[in-house]
């Protein structure tokens, strides 16, 4: 900041007026012992305080302190009872090592907040906490907060549209603390929600005890949903469907899959996901779907054909594969959606598998002479059965095959058998390319299977 001055008076005070302000402890750099340490703490207070003191920004102020090294409790705190005074900090990020940190009282005066994040600190309000009147945004990492009080501060935020609760400690009890606190007495402290992000471990006690088939009063402005679930617990798939359902407007929906391969606390029933039970499920507004850590188990497949099956204009549905899914295991689902491809609400929907560090969706095929388009007077109303042999992956042959199959409406099987030279890797970007984009057939009884020699 000083530096500045040397360069031109027009820079002298440029930085007064800066509309974000970002404080890491890492700003001074210093040898690691104790009294460098004190000297690296002294330096950057100094500076904290000397930009606070004379910035004249405008109202719009972005505040971030990332102190994980240092230990200034005491000095943040100071910070924020300057700051409170103006009320003039809209977005305020605070980053601490000290999870026992309990921020200051003058914290909840900092009424002009639209935006919190919070990392790793201790969350009390005091008795004389009224709300967050303009607080729209909340995110809580790690942060230590009683089931009651975090109740109780939501409840105070009446213009809260964005939540992410995000615990990564085994174990919830710094959630809970004994007292019984759901998704049932969550989600009434929001009625304007429009984004939800829940991790594993508050999923887990927020579902406990199950949830009702629909919430009391519908969410009517959530959009988005992510939530880490555990189909295999009963009380997680429900909460979750619980939630979906009572959202009428609901957009996008990311799971991240956990657990999947350890023993539940309440099994969920294999049938639990089927489709002809859950007549009332509607997703109108639905366009995305994410399964992360796909683990590639029947229940997992069954909620997303469940999904597929009850959303008319769903776009996207992206499968992230978890490392332990192998080849094979990936070739035989493929092979299976191939052949008895998903119903879906959506004639657009395009479904993509992919492994989770996979950036590109798989090429499509490109189109060509044989697009069925292109012949409008040829009929197969006999064909039963087509049986291709040395296939070898090539865009006509299979251009060939969605020819056939789209003009065929008593076809019953179509057989196709690789080639040796066709690789694992190529057959698996050929079933992706099939589940994402499949074709018209125009006989519903058609199954379609690759072999090989």
């Amino acid at each position: 900041m000083v530096l500045t001055s040397v360069l031109s008076k027009k820079w002298r005070y440029t930085w007064r007026g800066m509309p974000k302000l970002v404080f890491t402890d890492d700003m001074v750099t210093m040898s690691s012992n104790h009294l460098c340490l004190q000297l690296k703490k002294y330096k950057l207070v100094s500076a904290i305080f000397h930009v606070l003191l004379f910035h004249n920004g405008p109202e719009t102020l972005e505040f971030h302190c990332s102190l994980v090294h240092l230990h200034m409790e005491s000095e943040f705190a100071q910070m924020i009872s300057y700051l409170a005074r103006g009320n003039k900090v809209k977005q305020l990020f605070f980053l601490s090592d000290k999870r026992s940190y309990k921020l200051p009282v003058s914290f909840f005066s900092l009424q002009g907040l639209e935006l919190v994040y919070l990392d790793n600190c201790t969350l009390e309000p005091p008795l004389t906490f009224t709300r967050f009147r303009s607080l729209t945004s909340m995110t809580l990492w790690n942060v230590e907060v009683s089931a009651q009080m975090l109740q109780h501060i939501l409840s105070k935020c009446p213009l809260l549209q964005y939540l992410c609760l995000n615990e990564l400690r085994k174990g919830i009890d710094s959630v809970a603390r004994g007292n019984e606190f759901t998704f049932v007495n969550l989600l009434p402290c929001v009625p304007l929600i429009q984004t939800l992000d829940i991790s594993k471990y508050y999923m887990k006690y927020l579902c406990a005890g199950g949830m009702p088939h629909k919430l009391p009063a519908s969410l009517v402005h959530l959009k988005d949903l992510f939530l880490y679930v555990c189909l295999l617990e009963q009380n997680e798939i429900s909460s979750a469907l619980c939630i979906i359902r009572s959202s009428p407007v609901l957009e996008g929906i990311i799971f991240q899959m956990y657990d999947n391969d350890k023993l539940p606390v309440r099994q969920t029933p294999a049938n639990f996901l089927d489709v002809e039970g859950y007549p009332d499920l509607k997703l109108d507004h639905l366009e995305s779907l994410v399964i992360e850590m796909f683990s590639n188990l029947p229940l997992e497949m069954d909620f997303v054909k469940l999904i597929m099956a009850k959303s008319p204009v769903l776009k996207n549905v992206r499968i992230e594969l978890n490392a332990n899914v192998s080849v094979d295991e990936e070739l035989k689902m493929l092979r299976e959606l191939v052949s008895h491809p998903i119903s879906r609400a959506s004639p657009s929907a395009k479904l993509t598998v992919m492994f989770d560090n996979d950036k590109l969706p798989v090429r499509q095929t490109p189109a060509n002479f044989l697009d069925p388009e292109g012949y409008p007077d040829l009929k197969l109303d006999h064909l039963e059965m087509l049986e291709m042999y040395n296939y070898s992956n090539l865009p006509l042959e299979m251009e060939f095959v969605k020819l056939i199959m789209a003009k065929s409406p008593v076809l019953k099987k179509v057989r196709i058998e690789l080639n040796d030279n066709v690789s694992v890797d190529e057959e698996l970007k050929m079933l992706r390319d099939l589940v994402r984009l499949p074709f018209p057939w125009a006989s519903h009884s058609a199954n379609l299977i690759f072999v090989r020699p």
